[in-house]
């Protein structure tokens, strides 16, 4: 049930552990790799990773409160703004309050994020998302997938909703748009993310046919007016 290593939460990581990556031991040079420099920054965190409150063959079997743990230790531990995170009651996440395990651990990690704003008005974290361990490695490990090129994550999945931009893999529809990360979807096929109807984007959001084209309004980071690209 742990979100997997490979989360949004990691992208702002990065870069500090390059900065502070030089040390004792490692490399030639007394440099650590950034494989090293991170398990000594997850050292805390790495003996909590898997136990989960629904255990997999490679987990230890433990309880939601478990994973909780987990979660705080490693945002602490690698968020780029780990000084923001909100105070919150970790006891309150529960699968009874959010209909299941997951979807505790999910809106436990949504209200961990910092919740300040740019100068303007933007949120300042627009870039951290968790992605389903085995839906990452069955599209990770297929030879074909239908899709955009684009990952889009849905800050709110109810009204007024919010999506977007995670990442944008290369030499794909996406990218040729110049579609990048942190842009917004404000519509597609018309229909307005905030409070349209849900049928026609998770159609156009989620295709499961290819050659089917979708218009897409895109908001890019800082710019001052909307743009429509068809995929």
């Amino acid at each position: 049930m742990n979100p997997i290593y490979r989360s949004g939460l990691m992208a702002g990581a990065v870069s500090a552990l390059l900065l502070s990556a030089c040390g004792g031991g490692g490399g030639a040079n007394g440099e650590l790799s950034v494989q090293e420099a991170f398990a000594q920054r997850t050292a805390k965190s790495e003996p909590l990773r898997q136990i989960c409150a629904e255990p997999r063959a490679t987990d230890t079997a433990g309880v939601l409160a478990d994973e909780r743990n987990w979660l705080a230790t490693y945002m602490d531990e690698v968020y780029l703004w780990f000084d923001e995170i909100p105070d919150r009651n970790a006891a309150s996440y529960t699968a009874a309050s959010f209909g299941s395990n997951r979807g505790a651990m999910q809106a436990y990690f949504d209200d961990l994020l910092t919740e300040a704003r740019t100068g303007s008005g933007t949120a300042k974290d627009q870039f951290s998302f968790t992605f389903d361990t085995a839906e990452y490695d069955a599209l990770a490990q297929s030879g074909i997938q239908l899709g955009y090129g684009f990952q889009a994550d849905l800050i709110s999945r109810s009204p007024p909703r919010e999506i977007v931009i995670a990442f944008t893999n290369p030499n794909t529809p996406a990218s040729a748009a110049s579609i990048s990360r942190g842009a917004r979807i404000e519509a597609i096929d018309g229909e307005p993310v905030v409070d349209g109807d849900s049928a026609i984007l998770n159609a156009g959001l989620f295709p499961d046919e290819d050659d089917r084209t979708h218009t897409f309004t895109i908001r890019d980071r800082r710019a001052g007016s909307s743009r429509d690209v068809t995929l």
